[in-house]
C-alpha cells in the first residue's frame, strides 16, 4: 500500500470519528444489520439483477 493511500484512509477515519452524528448512524446502521432489520446492499442489488428489476445501468441514456 502506497504511504499516500494509506495517508489518506487515515484523514477519512479521524473524520468519521470526530463527526458527532456520522459515527452514531454507523453503529445504529450495524445493529441494524446484525439484527437483520436491514440488508446489506450487495446482497439487495444482487436479487435485483437475479430478478431484472432495475438498476442505474438500464437506464442509462444513448449518447
Amino acid at each position: 500500500m502506497r504511504v499516500s493511500s494509506l495517508l489518506e484512509e487515515l484523514l477519512e477515519t479521524l473524520e468519521v470519528l470526530e463527526d458527532r452524528e456520522l459515527l452514531p448512524a454507523m453503529r445504529e446502521a450495524e445493529e441494524d444489520l446484525k439484527v437483520e432489520k436491514i440488508r446489506p446492499y450487495d446482497e439487495v442489488a444482487r436479487e435485483g439483477r437475479a430478478y431484472g428489476s432495475y438498476s442505474p445501468e438500464s437506464r442509462a441514456r444513448p449518447t
